[in-house]
């Protein structure tokens, strides 16, 4: 895996982080299942980028 992608998910790595902590700080229960949920949203289209692009490259390269 390259290592941008590393560079990239650190972002919101770390802002879910934050929103649990400062949630947590405020005395109000995060919401984890939105937090899952838009992670989960965020990899897909990672994913599906990725998987765009290698096909692109495949098909230009015939």
């Amino acid at each position: 895996m390259n290592k941008s992608i590393f560079i990239i998910l650190l972002a919101p790595v770390l802002v879910a982080i934050g929103y649990i902590v400062i949630l947590r700080h405020l005395g109000v229960a995060p919401g984890y299942l939105r937090l899952v949920l838009a992670l989960a949203g965020f990899v897909g289209a990672i994913w599906f980028i990725r998987h765009k692009a290698a096909k692109s490259a495949k098909s230009a390269g015939q």
